[in-house]
Parts: C-alpha cells; structure tokens; sequence
C-alpha cells in the first residue's frame, strides 16, 4: 500500500488519539481524550491540498470495500491495524465526510439485510423441522453469522462508531441501527407496529424451547434456550411488547403442565420442584433479567408449585426430601416457608409442621408395630429414630419448632394403648440389660443410660413406668437377681433428676435409703444365738415396696434361725424409740437367703439357697431318704412350693436330690467343679406380682380419668356427651378409649359429681 501524507493542521495540533487493544479483536479498544474539530459542510481544513483530497477519496473508496468484504464473507486482505489508521484520517477529515462515510456503511448493511439476511431468516421457519432444539439452534447459528459480520464492521470502525455515530443526536450507533433493522424487517408489523408473524414465531420457538420437560438435562439444549430468550431480551422494548411479562406468563404456564408430570411421583414430587425452582433462578438470572424480575418469577412459581396445595404434597414428599443428599432441599423449603406470611399472606410453616408432625408419628408407629411383631427390641430403635429426626431438624437455622414436633408426636405414638404397655416393658427390659452390662463396661453403661433417658422422656404416663421399674428393683434386689447398687443408685439418680422429688418419685426414694440403711447398718451383725453365722438383715418399709405374695408363710424353720432372728428382732426395736412399734414381718420365706456347707463324697461345697429351700434340705441331716408326704408335714410348705423346692434341688445342673416317684433321696455322690454353688429356687411366671402391678396401673389409670373428667366439668359447667370426651382426650396423659371414659362418667354421675340435662344430651356439673 502506498504511503498516505500525513495531514497538518495550520494552528491546531493534532488531536490525541489512543487506541488499546489487539488487532486481532480480542481485549477490547477504548478512547481517551478524544478531541475532533467540527466544520461546515462546506468548509475544508486549511491547508488541504487537492492532491492530499484525492487520496482521501482513495481512503474512503477502500474502506468501503472492507465494508462490501466483510457483507459479503470475503476475506479483509489488510491487517487490522492499517484499516484502523485510514478509518483515524477520516476522523480527521471533515465533518460532512464522516456523515457521509458513516451513513454509507449504515446502508450497505440494510442493503446486503434486505437482499440476502431477510429471506434466510424467513426461510428457516419455513423447513420441515419438528424438533424445537434444531429450529432454535439454526436460527441462533444464522444471526451469529450475521452479528458476527456488523460486530467486525463495528470493531474496524470503532473510531468512527464511537466518535461520530455513537455522539450524533439523531444517529444510532452501528450495533442499535444493526437491533433496529431486525426489529424493522422481521420482528415488527411495519404497519401497526406490533409483533409481525415472524416475531410471534420466533416466540413460540422460544417457548417450546425453553420449557421442554428435559431441557435442564441437556446442557447444550439449555445454552440454546438461553440463548434464544437472551436474543429476544436485546429486542426487548423496540416493539409493542413486554418480553419480561410474556415471559414471566410463559413461565408459569409451562409450570402447570410439569406440575402434573411431577405429580405422577408423589414420593419425589417437591424434590423435583425445588431442583426446578434452583436451576430456573440459575436459568433467568443468566439470560440478563433484573434481580427483581427473577425473584418475582420465582415467587409465583413457588406459590403455584408447593404453597397452594402445601397440605397435600408435603407429606408423600418428607422421606425423600430429608435424604442426606437432599438436604439443602429440605433446608430451603424450610426457609421459605419462614417468610412465607410476608408474601403470600399465608403462614406455610404451620403446613410445614402438620406434615412433619404426621411423618414423625407414622414412623414411630410403624418401627414399635414392626419390633413388636417381630419380637425385636423397640428402645433401640426409638433411640435411632429420635436421632435421625432431630439431626433432620437441626439441618434447619431454627429447630425448634421442628424439635417440639418430634418429641409430641412420638410421645402421643408411645402413649396409644395398643403401643402403651408394650414400650413400658420394653424400657423396664432395656434398664435390666445395660445393668448387667454395668460391670464391664461402664462407657456402654453411660451412653446406655442416655438412650434410656431419651426414651422416658417420651413417655407421658411415666408414672405407670415406675409402678413397673419399682417392681423390678424389688425383684433384682430380693431375689439378687444382676443387682448393682451402684448401677441401680445412678439409674434411679438419673430418672430422679428429670422429675425431681415429688410424689411419683417417693417410693423409690424410700426404696433406696432402705437398701443403703440396710447394707451400711445390718451387714455381718454378731448375734449370741449362733456366733458362727454371718447375719445380714435387709429392713424394709412396707409401705413403699411392692406387695410380694407370701409364698411359705406358714413353713416351720429349724430352732437356731428362729433364734437368730428373734433376736434380731429384739435389737432393731431396741435400737431407736421410732423403732418401738415397728413390726418385722419375717414371713417372706423365699426371699430369705442362706449360704450353709454341705458334705460330698467328692468334697465340701458351700449352696447358697433361699430359706425354704434350705428347710427341706437340712431334713436329710438325718435321713438319707424321706417320703414327699413327709417332707410336707414337717414343713407345712404348700403342695405348689414344695414341689418348685424339689424341682430346684433335683435339677439336671444341681441334683442335689434324687427323685423316684415320691421317694426323695440325699445325693452323696453330687460333683461340681465349682466349690460355691447358687441354686436358684426354680423359675416360676410371677403371675401374682405382675397381677399386682398391672392392678395398681388400673387403679392410677382409673383415677387420672376421673381427675380429668372433673376438671373438665368444673371449667365449662355444661357439656354434651361428645364435647366433654373431646375435652377430655386432649388432657389426658394416659392411653384411654371412649369406652374406658363412658364407664368412669356413668360412675361420677352415680357418685353425684355430674348429673344428665332432663331434654336434651347434655351433662351438668354438680358443685
């Protein structure tokens, strides 16, 4: 190329100009201090020369072949750096030459549009094309094509652009005059300037496109949808419509539509809608909406989504939505129903806990129906899900609600009657296994003992549990059955603790200071009777254990025990003046233990038995063989004890005795490895004691209904037959059924507490 004369400027210097950027398009290209001097149209820069115009015409002629190339797809032939050059000459040059420049390049590029552009476009909706995604993604590819050409145009006349069209008062800068030729030639009706036929096409592609069910799935079909809303976003507010609302309107129907899709699924049905509802603010926000729009949208998808019908789908979705790998689900969903009054004048979070609230108890009922049916044990697995539910609930910044909600409807589960004395047993049964456990292993003890807790917590009639518990300790300890006072001291400290002293917790308290008192002050006592026997007496009060029958009562005991504990006897009155008028009742014959030496031929063995199994066997010190008859005449033992009292001493593990028909004889010939025996007196069902504690659990029963039904009465004065079994029901802490609540109101009316209204159903507290 042919070097250009550089052109001077009599008494002006030549204005500054500064171009940053690659040639090769990429970066970008900005102005600093750009200064033009603007002259008529007639008017020339001094000093211009007629060779140096003819030069500038040559300038102007080959830039715009760059133009016609560029149109065209033809290749520049120049570097980008020499175009820029020529293009600063002509910013330089006249002001009227720079119009005329600038007003040729806006025409060459409607021209080669409405010659070539235009029927292309047209064209593509006129193919044969079902498929949304090919039709979007070939109308994309075409205005890329051309975008592409005005975007090089642009760049090579960026001087130009910037310093002339873009500061003109009437003119439009290359890329506004290249959006509104689109809009003018395709887009809108040129004769009432709304969407022509071509733009509502294109608006149906649009959305076909960006709600196809699977669009989030494939992430080309999605960089195609955003696109196409990004494109139709640029022509937004150059024609007679708002893209923002046809969107936001398009949105929510193709919503609808998924919502019955989603809907076939409930287990995963809010799993699918919150996924959704994430990828689509992702979606709107990357398209270029307002912050505001976006929200909005979301908004109103949430409304149509999950809150109108909250009640409904909420439930079936909980196991799914509270998946580890679903968390953050279950978290937002937690968080919009927080705010939820703010926006749609709904408190959702109420909806949020009844589901949450049905969930919780149907899970615990189903894992005590599956352990009871399956003989399996409940506490465990009680424990497990307490802990799955409240790690659920913390996922959330504000538990508590949740929390309440777990601990409720557990509790209410655990309370029904056909669950009530199973889980009762079944706790009494856990503190009897970690017991044993505490020996050995006193971490696993502790944490045992929390999950115990946990449990009893839950129970809400946890007085019928100690009716129960009181029974157990009674029978560990009497029967030194696993009885670890220290264990047993911290369980009942523990329980102690969370219901503090009071009346539930009386007998228990007395219990254990009977046992300590015992243990500390009546162990190894010296007695003159038989100095060679070691004497521990344990000093019960009555009133505070549970009643045990008096199995052996009458049986006749040898001299020297009837001695020893006389005297005993006589000690303990003796002992303090609040002691005068006890009474010890001996009698509980098989409670009494007794370790006493007994020769073998294979050596000398120490038993350990219960009194009346010791009565029958010191009868052989004498006699080697004695007749059933006569075993029961010297000791008056009735016919069913006698009987457990042999069976105990002839077993298969101790055969002490022999037995033959009713011939019972002395083995002399018994062998163990062990030199200190224990010979259990035969396990018997203890149908009386578990009577006993059943009765007592009627009786507390019968009497919180009655409590429960007076005050009721004494509150509202008048009630119908159905309002009071409602009133009732909700106060209530033990398991009742309408008929347990029918026979103590017909007892109160006999008792003259309520009497019936003479016309109608009705029921009148009497004062």
């Amino acid at each position: 190329m042919a070097n250009l004369p550089i052109l001077h400027f009599k008494g002006a210097q030549r204005p500054p100009l500064t171009i940053v950027g690659s040639h090769l398009g990429s970066g970008s290209i900005s102005f600093t201090n750009v200064k033009k001097r603007s002259f008529g149209d007639d008017e020339s820069p001094p000093n211009f020369s007629q060779p140096a115009k003819a030069k500038f015409d040559r300038i102007v002629e080959e830039l715009k072949v760059i133009v016609q190339r560029v149109l065209g797809g033809q290749p520049l032939q120049r570097s980008y750096s020499s175009i820029y050059k020529d293009v600063e000459l002509v910013l330089m040059f006249k002001h009227s030459e720079q119009g005329r420049l600038a007003d040729w390049i806006l025409k060459s590029i409607d021209d080669h549009f409405d010659a070539s552009e235009v029927n292309t476009f047209r064209g593509i909706f006129e193919r044969e094309i079902d498929d949304p995604y090919v039709l979007a993604r070939a109308f994309l590819e075409t205005e890329q094509k051309w975008s592409e050409k005005v975007n090089l145009i642009r760049r090579l006349f960026l001087v130009l652009d910037r310093a002339y069209l873009f500061q003109h008062p009437k003119k439009k800068d290359i890329l506004t005059h290249n959006c509104e030729l689109f809009m003018s030639r395709l887009f809108r009706d040129e004769f009432n300037g709304n969407i022509s036929a071509f733009g509502e096409t294109l608006i149906k592609l649009c959305e076909q496109t960006c709600y196809y069910p699977d669009r989030t799935k494939d992430v080309e079909f999605e960089k195609t949808a955003r696109d196409l809303c990004f494109f139709l976003k640029i022509m937004n507010g150059n024609v007679n419509f708002s893209f923002d609302s046809l969107f936001q309107k398009l949105t929510i129907v193709n919503y609808t539509k998924l919502q019955h899709i989603w809907l076939e699924d409930e287990k995963s049905y809010l799993l699918n809608v919150m996924g959704a509802l994430d990828t689509e603010h992702s979606f709107l926000t990357s398209i270029g909406f307002e912050p505001d729009f976006v929200m909005t949208t979301i908004r109103k998808l949430q409304w149509l989504l999950i809150f109108s019908d909250l009640t409904d789908v909420l439930y079936p979705s909980i196991p799914t939505l509270i998946e580890p790998e679903n968390h953050q689900h279950w978290k937002s969903l937690l968080e919009v129903s927080t705010i939820s009054q703010s926006y749609y004048g709904v408190d959702s979070m109420k909806g949020i806990l009844h589901g949450w609230r049905k969930y919780v108890a149907d899970e615990a009922d189903t894992v005590i129906t599956e352990c009871k049916s399956s003989a399996s044990p409940v506490i465990p697995q009680l424990v497990l899900l307490w802990n799955k539910l409240n790690g659920i609930c913390f996922i959330y910044d504000e538990p508590d609600q949740l929390t309440f909600e777990v601990r409720g409807s557990m509790s209410k589960v655990i309370l029904q009657k056909q669950h009530n004395r199973f889980v009762l047993l079944q706790l009494s049964k856990f503190c009897e296994t970690i017991l044993k456990l505490s020996a050995d292993n006193e971490e696993q003890f502790d944490k045992s003992l929390l999950d115990a807790l946990v449990v009893f917590k839950l129970i809400s009639n946890k007085n019928e549990f100690l009716l129960i518990y009181e029974r157990d300790v009674s029978r560990r300890f009497l029967l030194g059955r696993n009885f670890n006072l220290q264990a047993e001291k911290k369980l009942f400290t523990a329980i102690f603790n969370l219901l503090g002293d009071g009346s539930e917790t009386t007998n228990l308290t007395n219990m254990f200071r009977d046992i300590e008192t015992s243990v500390s002050r009546y162990s190894d006592i010296h007695l003159n009777a038989s100095p060679s026997i070691q004497f521990n007496a344990l000093v019960l009060e009555g009133n505070y254990w549970p009643e045990m029958p008096k199995q052996g009562a009458n049986a006749i005991i040898p001299a020297i025990l009837s001695e020893m504990l006389g005297e005993f006897t006589a000690k303990y009155v003796c002992e303090s003046d609040k002691y005068k008028f006890h009474v010890l009742d001996w009698s509980n014959y098989t409670f009494h233990l007794l370790t006493i030496r007994v020769r073998f031929k294979s050596g000398m063995k120490e038993l350990t038995l219960t009194l009346v199994q010791a009565i029958v066997l010191m009868l052989f010190e004498d006699q080697n063989v004695l007749d059933l008859e006569d075993i029961a005449n010297k000791t008056q033992l009735e016919e069913r004890l006698l009987n457990r009292v042999v069976s105990s001493l002839s077993s298969d593990r101790y055969p002490i005795l022999h037995v033959n028909g009713s011939m019972i004889s002395f083995n002399e010939s018994f062998s163990d490895k062990s030199s200190k025996i224990r010979i259990p007196l035969g396990r018997e069902k203890e149908v009386l004691t578990r009577d006993e504690a059943t009765r007592k659990i009627a009786r507390s029963r019968t009497s919180e209904i009655r409590a429960a039904l007076v005050r009721v009465m004494k509150a509202e004065s008048v009630l119908t037959y159905p309002e009071l079994l409602g009133k009732t029901t909700e106060i209530l802490k033990v398991p009742a059924s309408v008929q347990d609540l029918k026979v103590q109101i017909d007892h109160l009316i006999t008792a003259e507490f309520f009497k019936r209204g003479k016309k109608d159903n009705t029921l009148h507290y009497i004062p």
